[in-house]
């Protein structure tokens, strides 16, 4: 919350006192096209975005024995909170509590007996948990590191549509995309984006109310290597080595 209120007085003072940032950082190769930026009113940095900038400082991770999955927590509707009193979207928007907590934990508890491994939750940053085991998710554990750090040694990652699925194509592992037959009622777009969200990983989003049998339990586990590595190209690196954002800053410095 304090990230997205920070952003917003930062972009008003912006556009008040008419600033132009003399350097920009980017991590999307494809944003100067993309956008109306006015080429030659900044010096263009190539770095790397946070999560990936992240995976790259903390290469050296210790592999863990334990075999675990990570659930992607989000503020609506499982906690009821967020932004939606700033950005004016009904708190229902995303569909009711019980009825996602019902599908989701189903379909958790299906993945787990299936594929033998535990199911670990990773938290929102907007959440303040007081607990790290949640009853709302039948008792599971929060990871106990960082996310980028625990991503490393899951065996999938399950989303809504979070932008730490991002951490599957780093990790190389299956990324399961999930929406409830609410979600697939209300009129929203919701569903257009998550499934052009999961396009980008070369996934098909699932909907947990219907019933899975194990030979689709196993299509989901599979990834496409291109499909990953044009991920990370697109939205995670502008960079073709292993400098961190840091390395990349210091240079104007010198």
């Amino acid at each position: 919350m304090l990230l997205f209120l920070e952003k917003k007085i930062s972009s008003i003072f912006y556009k008040i006192l008419n600033l132009q940032s003399k350097y920009l950082l980017i991590f999307n190769k494809n944003y100067l096209s993309n956008t109306n930026f006015k080429k030659g009113s900044s010096i263009i940095l190539e770095g790397n975005n946070r999560d990936y900038n992240m995976f790259l400082k903390n290469k050296d991770i210790v592999e863990e024995k334990k075999r675990y999955g990570i659930f992607l927590d989000s503020p609506t509707p499982a906690h009821n909170i967020g932004d939606s009193f700033i950005t004016g979207d009904n708190q229902s928007i995303k569909g009711t509590k019980l009825n996602w907590l019902n599908s989701v934990n189903r379909f958790l508890r299906l993945v787990e007996n299936k594929l033998n491994i535990e199911i670990l939750i990773a938290p929102h940053p907007k959440i303040e948990y007081l607990n790290n085991k949640l009853e709302i998710y039948g008792g599971r554990e929060l990871i106990s590191g960082k996310l980028f750090q625990s991503a490393k040694n899951a065996k999938l990652i399950i989303s809504r549509d979070s932008s730490g699925a991002a951490f599957a194509a780093i990790y190389k592992i299956p990324a399961i995309f999930i929406f409830t037959n609410e979600l697939k009622n209300l009129k929203t777009n919701f569903l257009d984006h998550q499934k052009k969200f999961a396009n980008e990983f070369g996934v098909t989003p699932v909907n947990i109310d219907e019933k899975i049998p194990d030979i689709r339990l196993k299509e989901l586990l599979k990834f496409k290597n291109n499909y990953y590595s044009n991920y990370i190209n697109k939205y995670c690196s502008a960079r073709n080595d292993n400098k961190v954002n840091f390395e990349v800053i210091s240079k104007i410095l010198e």
